[in-house]
């Protein structure tokens, strides 16, 4: 049987019956067809190499074009499905920062990204293409002692509030997007550090990063219990997030170790899931889990559609083929083994010697 290649994702934007994914490890744009159950290649963002680590690891749908929140990519891209057009944004400097924006929310015809490694809120004016930097007022000289990590994926918005839980430090960025004003409000031991936060209508929920356990918290965020997930696991955890599910259960979800389902309703009780994701997401009815081993659940009340994310190794080298001109390079990885490399090397070298 020829050999797969699985495209692993973090974010898929639904349009009708396809859901498109932008690759963590290529630089491949693709779709999946739910109702063909069929893999397209679509396109490649312009400028980057075609081995190139999460380009962009949270896509909007802005009318009929997807834009492209830039992670380690160049600029801000905005694609046009239909015509397979694409319009570059740049950016203001900003340091040569690798892991820009994790996520972004798009508001009438702003767009605010939310700085990974970055402290800050970058503000895109759709209808003129300016930009506004907004200081998120973290303690800086901490990441001395730290990895320089602010804000993941996760958000919830009450009113004209964002809510994030911050990986830097033991605190919930609330920012009004009205006024544009920015408060990090404290919450928990000063050595907590996030990975996500949730709202259930009544109570925030927010989970740590490196630790199996959760926070619920009132909406003013004072703490009314910890919850320990797994006393007995002392194995290495990361979390990625966490999200209120449609039948009242809260998933936790790990990229590294445990995953953890909360039936809060039912005295906290908590079932193991030994599986790792590279995302979960829920909108309107449907909730999305996307396995790090490329399944990818879609899931609907009581039904659920199992996908097998990944395309024939010669399929994705033909459109690299096809895709590049230039010569590329990237380090070996267990996701990428060198001679995946040189293979693609070798397609890139006919390609360039034939024209």
């Amino acid at each position: 049987m020829e050999e797969k290649v699985n495209l692993l994702t973090e974010c898929g934007v639904r349009i009708k019956n396809k859901i498109y994914f932008c690759s963590t490890y290529y630089n491949v744009v693709f779709s999946l067809d739910m109702e063909q159950k069929d893999i397209i290649l679509e396109s490649i963002i312009p400028m980057e190499d075609a081995l190139s680590d999460r380009l962009s690891t949270m896509q909007l749908l802005i009318e009929d074009k997807l834009l492209f929140v830039p992670m380690n990519a160049k600029k801000v891209w905005v694609w046009e499905i239909g015509t397979n057009h694409w319009h570059g944004i740049d950016l203001p400097d900003l340091e040569g920062v690798n892991n820009k924006f994790f996520q972004a929310v798009v508001m009438k015809n702003i767009v605010f990204m939310f700085g990974c490694q970055l402290p800050i809120i970058l503000r895109l004016n759709l209808s003129d293409e300016s930009i506004k930097i907004i200081k998120i007022p973290f303690n800086i000289h901490l990441y001395k002692q730290q990895q320089k990590k602010y804000l993941r994926r996760d958000y919830v918005i009450i009113d004209n509030y964002i809510y994030m839980a911050s990986c830097f430090d033991n605190c919930v960025m609330r920012f009004d997007y009205d006024d544009e004003s920015v408060e990090l409000l404290k919450v928990g031991k000063d050595n907590y550090r996030y990975a996500g936060i949730a709202f259930d209508g009544n109570n925030f929920w927010l989970t740590l990063e490196y630790e199996a356990r959760v926070i619920r918290c009132d909406k003013e965020l004072n703490i009314i219990e910890e919850v320990i997930l797994d006393e007995e696991n002392d194995e290495i955890i990361a979390i990625n997030g966490i999200e209120i599910l449609s039948d009242n259960t809260i998933f936790v979800e790990s990229r590294f170790g445990m995953s953890y389902l909360i039936h809060y309703e039912k005295n906290m009780l908590v079932d193991k899931v030994d599986k790792t994701f590279m995302y979960m997401s829920k909108e309107n009815e449907y909730e999305y889990f996307f396995e790090k081993n490329g399944v990818f659940t879609v899931k609907k009340g009581n039904k659920k559609e199992i996908f097998d994310v990944s395309v024939k190794r010669r399929v994705l080298y033909k459109f690299l083929k096809k895709s590049f001109t230039q010569k590329f390079n990237q380090k070996e990885n267990s996701m990428f083994r060198l001679d995946d490399y040189l293979t693609v090397l070798d397609l890139m070298e006919d390609r360039v010697g034939k024209a």
